[in-house]
C-alpha cells in the first residue's frame, strides 16, 4: 500500500516462533510476564495451557517473505526456549510440549510503530509497524489516529514519538532497558 503512494517504509515482515506448553497440575496460574533478563514472555491459554515465546531484538534479523515462510517452530526452539523459561520457572520442568508455530512480526528499526501522515499534507496516514505491540496499544493509538486524522488541535495523544522522520533524524524510539525491545 505505502508503495502504492510512492513511500518506502522501514518495516520487515519478520519470522517469530512461539512455543505452548501444557502446564503442571500443581504449577500456580501464570500471569502474563516479560522477563527481560532471559528475553522471554510467557502468558497462560486456555486448556492449562502455556504460550512462550522471545522478546530479543535479534528477531529483527528474521526478515521473510510475509506470502512465503514456514509457519511451523524450529525444531530447536522449543528446548531453548524451554531452558530460558526454566530459569525463571523452575515448576515448568514437568510442563509437556504442545508444540508451536510461527507467525510475523511488521517491524521497524526501533521495535515502535510509525504513525504520521505520510508525506505531510497529502491525507495519507500510515499506521503500521507494530512489533506484536499492536493489540496492547490498539485503544490509545485509536485515539491518536482520530486526532491526527481530524486534525485535532488538542490531542490527547501526541504522535510526535511515532512519526516518519525519527527514522532519517536518527531518533528511534528507546526504551528503558538496553537489553530488551520493550520496556
Amino acid at each position: 500500500m505505502a508503495a502504492l503512494a510512492g513511500l518506502s517504509l522501514p518495516i520487515n515482515a519478520c519470522r517469530v516462533q512461539v512455543a505452548v506448553f501444557r502446564q503442571p497440575p500443581e504449577a500456580p496460574p501464570r500471569p502474563f510476564v516479560l522477563d527481560f533478563v532471559h528475553a522471554t514472555y510467557i502468558r497462560p491459554e486456555i486448556g492449562n495451557l502455556t504460550i512462550g515465546g522471545l522478546i530479543d531484538p535479534a528477531e529483527a534479523n528474521n526478515v521473510v517473505d510475509p506470502d512465503a515462510y514456514a509457519q511451523h517452530v524450529d525444531d530447536d526452539f522449543i528446548p531453548h526456549l524451554a531452558e530460558r523459561l526454566l530459569r525463571r520457572f523452575p515448576a515448568m520442568e514437568r510442563s509437556e510440549s504442545r508444540g508451536g508455530y510461527a507467525g510475523l512480526y511488521a517491524v521497524t528499526p526501533d521495535w515502535h510503530p510509525l504513525i504520521d501522515e505520510c508525506p505531510p499534507g497529502s491525507c495519507c496516514y500510515i499506521c503500521s509497524g507494530f512489533s506484536g505491540h499492536g493489540f496492547k496499544l490498539g485503544p490509545a493509538v485509536g485515539v491518536m489516529v482520530a486526532d491526527l486524522v481530524t486534525g485535532a488541535t488538542d490531542p490527547a495523544f501526541s504522535p510526535d514519538l511515532f512519526r516518519f522522520s525519527r527514522f532519517a533524524e536518527q531518533a528511534l524510539v528507546r526504551g528503558t532497558y538496553d537489553y530488551s525491545i520493550a520496556g
